[in-house]
């Protein structure tokens, strides 16, 4: 049994083989003792569980939804802050590059009202079964893009440099990174004769 909550914050109790894309949500929600309330969209159909946790200094709103019908999850992780027009050309441009690099999800930008916002999405991931730990591998590829790439949008956003620099220099710090990480791997390696 699973316990969602409708639109008048009443709990629905629901068999788990009746709504098993929402029974893994629920799960999830286990793994990480988490109390959150999963709400039910559409009876018997959907469910959508929301939460904010803050990744190198934004508060990311993600939202994770069940569809039944269709055996799908959903992941969405949105910003907490909004592109002002005169700055969305150069955040598309920066999120059609990361997008480029990133094959397990997209980062989008709609301009088509006030909020502007961010919003990272999963690819759809259909699924003939899921369970907790799926949704928690899902959720944190969903964290670990905006980890990896918040500070560069937020760059791009509240300055002066343009996606092509951001990115430039993004891609020098990963690469220095990498350069760190390999030398250390091969510290304990032993030097040739």
């Amino acid at each position: 049994m699973i316990t969602l909550f409708n639109s008048d914050d009443e709990a629905v109790v629901v068999e788990e083989s009746e709504m098993p894309m929402a029974a893994a949500i629920a799960e999830f929600l286990t793994i990480n003792d988490w109390n959150d309330q999963i709400k039910q969209i559409e009876a018997g159909e959907s469910a959508r569980l929301v939460y904010t946790m803050t990744l190198e200094g934004l508060d990311i709103k993600f939202f994770v939804e069940s569809f039944e019908s269709r055996s799908e999850i959903r992941i969405y992780g949105y910003s907490p802050f909004s592109v002002p027009p005169k700055k969305m050309a150069e955040v598309s441009r920066l999120l059609n590059m990361i997008n480029m690099q990133w094959d397990t999800g997209r980062f989008s930008c709609y301009d088509d009202d006030d909020s502007n916002s961010i919003q990272y999405r999963h690819n759809q991931i259909y699924l003939d079964e899921c369970s907790g730990q799926m949704v928690d591998k899902l959720t944190d590829i969903a964290r670990y893009a905006w980890e990896n790439f918040g500070e560069i949008i937020s760059s791009v956003v509240f300055t002066k440099i343009s996606a092509k620099d951001a990115w430039a220099e993004y891609r020098k710090s990963r690469q220095k990174k990498q350069n760190e990480s390999d030398n250390e791997d091969d510290e304990g390696a032993p030097s040739e004769l």
